[in-house]
């Protein structure tokens, strides 16, 4: 949960590869809150992390995320991903023109 594995084929072919984040460090969005950098978070912290970005939304009048129609466009890629791993085809999304393979 502390780690976000990450890869970007754009990287050059000698450096190309998965990396493993640490996204605990105080850098991070939400760890300046909590104690010595670098520590893990349990599961229950994130759910302080949701009400604290949906009071700050009552306060200061913009909306949080992630919304419905987030949900929805995460919904039409993973229909589209199953979609396409059936027929074995690229299909469309639906979300900004972008297919799947």
């Amino acid at each position: 949960m502390n780690r976000l594995e990450y890869f970007d084929h754009r990287d050059e072919s000698i450096v190309r590869g998965w990396r493993s984040v640490h996204v605990t460090d105080g850098d991070q969005p939400y760890m300046n809150k909590w104690w010595v950098p670098g520590l893990g978070i349990g599961y229950e912290h994130s759910f302080i992390h949701q009400v604290a970005d949906f009071l700050q939304s009552l306060e200061t009048g913009q909306p949080c995320g992630p919304t419905f129609y987030d949900a929805l466009q995460t919904q039409k890629v993973c229909e589209a991903v199953l979609d396409s791993a059936s027929s074995r085809s690229w299909k469309e999304t639906g979300v900004e023109g972008n297919i799947i393979k």
